[in-house]
């Protein structure tokens, strides 16, 4: 292995190590991140992060079909559902504005965004 080789692996691990830093250090504490969870296309309920206690929130799809979604501090997850294969379930807990758990069988998205979701501003323009 020449000296070249070494350089441009080095430089290939620092990129990494840095990305890798930047992303799991963005927005730490939870302030102004929000949780939307909809069914069909249709918001249900938004909870402000953090949470302080354990909040559990089952969403009623029909008679017969639910997602209890768990809440706590930073995170969220779906810790029950009675859809078939229990992807949701398996995804395990978010904590990052732009991640989301879906069940498609309940038509279910739970995502989190940071706080300017409501902003009207226009962010890129084209031509």
């Amino acid at each position: 292995m020449k000296v070249g080789d070494k350089i441009l692996i080095l430089v290939i691990l620092l990129v990494a190590v840095g990305l890798y830093a930047f992303y799991q250090f963005q927005s730490p504490d939870g302030s102004g991140k929000k949780i939307i969870i909809e069914v069909d296309g249709v918001v249900v309920k938004t909870f402000d992060l953090p949470q302080e206690e354990l909040v559990e929130y089952k969403v009623e799809i029909d008679e017969y079909n639910y997602n209890l979604i768990q809440i706590f501090k930073n995170r969220v997850r779906v810790a029950e559902a009675t859809c078939p294969e229990q992807i949701d379930v398996l995804q395990g807990w978010i904590e990052k504005p732009g991640e989301m758990l879906v069940c498609l069988p309940h038509k279910l998205i739970v995502k989190i965004v940071g706080e300017d979701i409501e902003s009207d501003e226009v962010d890129v323009k084209t031509y």
